[in-house]
C-alpha cells in the first residue's frame, strides 16, 4: 500500500498517459483548421494605421498580458483585413483564437467565424440577468480556457448585456476577476452604423443598449483606422460618406440631406424607380445568361423586411426557371386551439422566421435565417445558392466566406417565435429556414462587401446609421401607427367627419373622422370636447393634412370598423398643418357604392355598405328595444324607394333632424356602413360604426345631385313611408309552398340560405337551457354574469342582465328529423313565451311547467329556416335557425304527430345525430317528481 509507478520504474507510463490525454471536439476543431496563404502574407499589405494595431495585440497576445481593445473604423477601412491578419499569425503559431461576430453575415467572412450568440450561448433576447449557458466542465468551458485571443467584430451592433455575460462567462471559467477572466479581446465596430435594435425604442433607448454605456467601455484600448481602403482612388466619395456617418453633411430645414444625382435613379414613364433599380443591380435576371457570380454578390438594401420580401418576391417571379413551393406547417402548442388558428398562423410572418408559403427556383441565392450548423458554416446570415429540391431538404450550395463552395444539405426544422408573447397562442412552424436574398435589410448586410448594392427607401430609414443613408424625418404610414408611435407624423386626407355629439354614457362631446393616407390605409380618429371648437375650421372634409404626435388609443372593439385596431385622438395640442401632398386628392378618395336596386340580392347578415342617396321624407321618432329609432325613405337614380331606419340616440337627435332640414332640397348624402335589416334586404339600418356625409363633393355625388335637380317632379312623385309600410308588409307575407323534404337540406352552404320546410316541431330535449343574458342596452348576449348583473364588452359597463328566451327545437317529416335554434320573436309568436317568464335567479328551473309542456306539445308548421355553417373544434358543419314558423290548421282526427303525416320508423336526424330517448329521460317512479335542469 501507499507505492508509486515511480517505485516500480514505471513513471514513464504516467507521461505518456498525460501526453495522451483525450482533447475535446472543440479544441480539435480549432486546432486543426486551415490557414489560407493569403491570410499568411497579408500582415505584409497592412497600411500604416492597421499595422500599429496589429503590432499591439499580437503584442499583449505574445506576453500573455490581459488586455482588450477595441477598433473604431468607418466602413471600408480595413478592419476585416486586419482581423484575419491577426487571426492567421496567432493560429499559425499554433495557438487557439476565435473569431466571432454579431450578424452572421459578418461571422461568415471571418475564418471559421461563429456568431457570438451561436459561440458562447449567449441568449437571443438578453435581459437585466443575462448568463451565458456554458458549463464549466463542458468542452466549450475547456476551450475557453485554452484560447489566448477572441476577436468580436461588429460589436457596435451587439447589446452591452451581451458583451457583459460574456465577461462573467470567462471570470467563472478562469476563476479569476479580470476583465474578460484575463484574455486578449479585440471589439471592433463602427458606431456610425446601426446600433442594438430596441424594438419599439427610440435613439436614445439605441444608445443607452449600446457598448459604450457599459462599465466595459472605460477599460478599453482604443485603435482607430481612417484611410478608406476601399475609396483610395475617389476621396471625395470617400469624404461625402463621412460627414454623413459624422452628421456633418448639410441638411434642409426637414432634416434631410441631399444625394448627388449620380446615385439616385429617376423613374421615367416606361419604368418605376425601383424597376430602374432591379435592372441596374441584375441585369440579366430576366435573361438565360445568368451570371451566378455577379448574383451572389449583389444585392438590394431596404430598412424593413416588408419591403424586403415584396422585392424577393417580385425578382423571383422574373427569374427564370420552374418554382417549387413549400408550405409551413403550423402547430399550436395545445393542439385543442390547431383548428381555431390554422389559417390565421399560416397567415403570420414573425422576424426571424420563414414565410408560410416559400417559393423558390433553381440558382436563386438564399439567406439562412437561423443557425444549422454552425461549426459547418451553416449559421443566421449565410449566404446560399439554391442547387436541387425534395421534398425533405433543400440542396445549396455556400457562396461566402471561408465554406464558399461547399454543397449543403438544409433540413426542415420546428421553430418558434423569439417574442411569443406578441401573438395571441404559441405556436411551432416547421419550415425551411431560408429565404430568397435578391434583397436584405440594411441591418442584416452590416458587416459584408458585396461587388454591387442598390438601396431601396419606400419610406424613411427608422434606426440610427442604418450605413450612411441619408436620414429623413419620421413620416409614418398609417399602417405601422401602433400604440408605442412617439414623435411621428402622418400625411392623410379627411375621407370621412361627423357631426359633433354629446356622448349619452359621459356627457362629453366628440367627434369621429376618418383619415386616409397615400397607400389608402385608414385610420379612425376623434376629437372631444373644446377641441372640436378649436380645431372646427382646420380638419375640412377631403383636405390633406400634415398631423405630428396625435396620442393614440386602442379603439373599444364595438366601434372599431377598420382593420387598424387604433385610432388617433386630436387635440390643439397635436400640430396640425394644411398642405398640399402629392396623391392626396379626392380624386384619391373610393367608395364602392351599393346601388338601392342591388339590395335585394344580398344575403350577407351583416354588410358593411356605402350608400349613396337623397331623401324623401324623414318619419317620426318612435321607441324600441330600450331605444329609438326614425324611419328615413330615401332614393337614387334606380327609383326605388328604401327605407333607412335610423337607431339610437346618437343618429335620432343629430344626423335625423339634420335630414329633415335638408330634405326639401333633395341632399345628396354618403350613408357609411349600412346593414341590411333582414335577410330579405328591403330595408337597411344603422349600427354603432355607421356614419353620414352631407352635400359631399365626390364627383358621384355631384352626378346624383344633378340628377336630383333634373328629375325633381319624378322625386316628388314617389311613395312616402306610409305606402311603403304596407309594401314591405305585402311582402312580409307567409313563405311560399316551395318547400323541400328535410332530407334534402344541404351539409354544407356558401354563406347564408333561407330555406322552407313543413313538419312537426316540439321540444324533446327539456335538459337543455332555455334562455340567455343579454345586455340590456345593446342586447349582446353574454355568458358572465353575477347577482342578475353582467359586464358588456361592447358598452365597457356592468350592466343589468336581461333574459332572453332561446332553446332547441326538434322539427319531423316523414323523410328525416331536423333540430334547429329557437329565438325570442319566434318563441314569443308561437309559444307565447318572452324574457319575462325566465327567473334568471334560478337558473335550475328558469321555466315553469306550464310552458314546458306548451314546448313539449306538436305543432304542425310552416317554418323558414336559415342555413349556415358552424365551426365547433375546428369541424365546420352547417346549423339551423328558425327564421320565421306559421302554424298550420291540424287535421281533427290526430292521435299523433307520426299518425298524422305517416309517418314510418324513426328517421336519421340530419345533424347526424339520431334523436333517442334514454331511459333516464322518460318519467319513472323515481324522477316523475323532479324537475329538470338545464346543462
Amino acid at each position: 500500500m501507499g507505492k508509486t509507478l515511480q517505485d516500480f520504474q514505471l513513471s514513464h507510463l504516467l507521461t505518456s498517459a498525460t501526453n495522451h490525454a483525450p482533447i475535446c471536439k472543440e479544441i480539435q476543431d480549432e486546432t486543426d483548421l486551415h490557414i489560407s496563404e493569403a491570410d499568411l502574407q497579408s500582415p505584409s499589405l497592412l497600411n500604416t494605421e492597421q499595422t500599429m494595431a496589429y503590432n499591439q495585440v499580437l503584442d499583449v497576445v505574445f506576453n500573455k498580458k490581459p488586455h482588450c481593445f477595441f477598433i473604431d473604423g468607418p466602413d471600408g477601412t480595413g478592419k476585416t483585413f486586419l482581423y484575419r491578419a491577426i487571426l492567421a499569425t496567432i493560429r499559425s503559431q499554433g495557438q487557439i483564437a476565435l473569431a466571432t461576430a454579431t450578424s452572421g453575415v459578418a461571422a461568415s467572412i471571418l475564418p471559421n467565424g461563429r456568431t457570438a450568440h451561436s459561440r458562447f450561448k449567449i441568449p437571443i433576447n438578453p435581459d437585466g440577468t443575462l448568463s451565458c449557458r456554458v458549463g464549466k466542465q463542458s468542452g466549450l468551458a475547456a476551450l475557453l480556457r485554452e484560447t489566448v485571443l477572441i476577436v468580436w467584430d461588429e460589436a457596435s451592433m451587439a447589446k452591452k448585456q451581451s458583451i457583459e455575460a460574456l465577461d462573467a462567462l470567462l471570470q467563472d471559467i478562469t476563476g479569476t476577476n479580470i476583465l474578460f477572466g484575463g484574455k486578449v479581446v479585440v471589439l471592433g465596430g463602427d458606431f456610425r452604423q446601426v446600433l442594438p435594435v430596441i424594438p419599439k425604442g427610440t435613439r436614445e433607448d439605441c444608445v443607452n443598449a449600446s457598448l459604450v454605456r457599459s462599465y466595459i467601455w472605460k477599460s478599453l484600448t482604443k485603435l482607430k483606422l481612417t484611410e478608406n481602403m476601399r475609396a483610395r482612388t475617389d476621396p471625395t466619395f470617400s469624404d461625402y460618406i463621412l460627414r454623413i456617418g459624422n452628421g456633418l453633411e448639410p441638411e434642409n430645414d426637414a432634416g434631410n440631406i441631399k444625394l448627388p444625382t449620380f446615385l439616385a435613379l429617376q423613374p421615367t414613364k416606361m419604368a418605376s424607380a425601383l424597376d430602374l433599380l432591379v435592372q441596374f443591380v441584375f441585369p440579366t435576371i430576366s435573361t438565360d445568361h445568368l451570371n451566378l457570380s455577379s448574383l451572389t454578390n449583389s444585392a438590394i438594401l431596404t430598412p424593413k423586411n416588408l419591403a424586403v420580401d415584396e422585392i424577393n418576391e417580385a425578382i423571383t417571379s422574373k427569374f427564370p426557371g420552374e418554382e417549387h413551393t413549400y408550405l409551413s406547417v403550423d402547430e399550436t402548442t395545445d393542439l385543442a386551439q390547431q383548428g381555431l388558428y390554422i389559417d390565421f398562423l399560416n397567415s403570420l410572418a414573425p422576424p426571424g422566421m420563414p414565410a408560410h408559403r416559400l417559393i423558390l427556383k433553381k440558382n436563386i441565392p438564399l439567406l439562412l435565417l437561423r443557425n444549422i450548423n454552425a461549426s459547418k458554416g451553416l449559421c443566421n446570415g449565410t449566404r446560399l445558392l439554391c442547387k436541387e429540391f425534395s421534398k425533405h431538404t433543400v440542396i445549396a450550395q455556400i457562396t461566402s466566406g471561408e465554406r464558399k463552395g461547399t454543397t449543403v444539405f438544409i433540413p426542415r426544422i420546428p421553430l418558434q417565435p423569439s417574442d411569443p408573447q406578441q401573438y395571441p397562442v404559441e405556436f411551432t412552424r416547421h419550415q425551411f429556414h431560408i429565404r430568397p436574398c435578391f434583397a436584405m435589410t440594411i441591418n442584416k448586410a452590416q458587416g459584408q462587401t458585396l461587388d454591387t448594392i442598390g438601396v431601396y427607401l419606400p419610406e424613411p430609414v427608422f434606426s440610427h446609421g442604418q450605413p450612411y443613408v441619408p436620414m429623413a424625418p419620421n413620416i409614418l404610414p398609417l399602417k405601422d401607427i401602433n400604440l408605442d408611435s412617439k414623435n411621428y407624423t402622418i400625411h392623410a386626407i379627411v375621407v370621412e367627419k361627423s357631426m359633433p355629439k354629446t356622448s349619452s354614457k359621459s356627457s362629453s362631446q366628440y367627434q369621429r373622422l376618418v383619415l386616409q393616407d397615400i397607400e389608402g390605409t385608414k385610420i379612425q380618429a376623434a376629437i372631444f370636447g373644446n377641441n372640436i371648437k378649436i380645431l372646427e375650421n382646420t380638419l375640412q372634409l377631403y383636405h390633406p393634412y400634415s398631423i405630428s404626435n396625435a396620442a393614440v388609443i386602442t379603439t373599444p372593439k364595438q366601434y372599431r370598423f377598420l382593420e387598424q385596431r387604433c385610432q388617433l385622438i386630436i387635440s390643439a395640442h397635436s400640430p396640425v398643418e394644411g398642405k398640399k401632398i402629392g396623391g392626396l386628392t379626392q380624386r384619391s378618395i373610393k367608395f364602392n357604392f351599393t346601388p338601392l336596386a342591388d339590395l335585394g340580392q344580398i344575403k350577407v347578415p351583416d354588410p358593411s355598405l356605402d350608400i349613396l342617396f337623397t331623401i324623401l321624407e324623414v318619419g317620426p321618432c318612435r321607441p324600441a328595444n330600450h331605444s329609438c329609432v326614425m324611419d328615413v325613405l330615401v332614393v337614387d337614380q334606380s327609383l326605388q324607394p328604401t327605407i333607412i331606419s335610423l337607431w339610437g340616440d346618437q343618429f335620432c337627435d343629430y344626423e335625423a333632424p339634420a335630414m329633415a332640414r335638408f330634405r326639401p332640397t333633395f341632399p345628396v348624402v354618403i350613408g357609411h356602413r349600412l346593414k341590411t335589416s333582414s335577410y330579405y334586404s328591403k330595408t337597411l339600418a344603422t349600427k354603432v360604426t355607421s356614419g353620414f356625409t352631407f352635400n359631399s363633393q365626390i364627383p358621384e355625388a355631384l352626378e346624383l345631385q344633378s340628377w336630383c335637380v333634373l328629375n325633381a317632379d319624378k322625386l316628388k312623385q314617389l311613395p312616402r313611408l306610409v305606402a311603403m309600410y304596407a309594401l314591405l308588409a305585402k311582402s312580409a307575407a307567409a313563405p311560399s309552398s316551395d318547400s323541400i323534404n328535410i332530407i334534402n337540406l344541404p351539409s354544407t352552404v356558401d354563406k347564408v340560405q333561407l330555406i322552407n320546410i313543413k313538419g312537426i316541431a316540439r321540444v324533446t330535449n327539456f335538459n337543455q337551457r332555455f334562455h340567455y343574458l343579454s345586455c340590456s342596452i345593446c342586447n349582446r348576449a353574454s355568458n358572465a354574469y353575477e347577482n342578475s348583473e353582467l359586464w358588456c364588452n361592447y358598452c365597457a359597463l356592468r350592466v343589468p342582465a336581461l333574459a332572453r328566451v332561446k332553446f332547441t327545437v326538434n322539427i319531423t317529416d316523414p323523410t328525416a328529423t331536423i333540430d334547429a335554434t329557437v329565438f325570442p320573436e319566434i318563441a314569443e309568436q308561437i309559444y307565447g313565451i318572452t324574457g319575462s317568464n325566465i327567473a334568471i335567479d334560478t337558473p335550475d328551473q328558469p321555466l315553469s311547467p306550464e310552458f314546458l309542456d306548451k314546448l313539449g306539445e306538436p305543432k304542425r308548421c310552416s317554418i323558414t329556416l336559415k342555413a349556415y355553417m358552424y365551426s365547433n373544434n375546428g369541424i365546420a358543419q352547417c346549423k339551423f335557425d328558425v327564421h320565421s314558423m306559421t302554424n298550420e290548421p291540424t287535421p281533427q282526427a290526430i292521435n299523433s304527430s307520426h299518425q298524422s303525416l305517416a309517418m314510418p320508423p324513426p328517421a336519421p336526424n340530419k345533424n347526424e345525430k339520431l334523436h333517442e330517448a334514454s331511459a333516464s329521460d322518460q318519467p319513472t317512479k323515481e324522477n316523475s317528481g323532479k324537475k329538470p335542469r338545464p346543462n
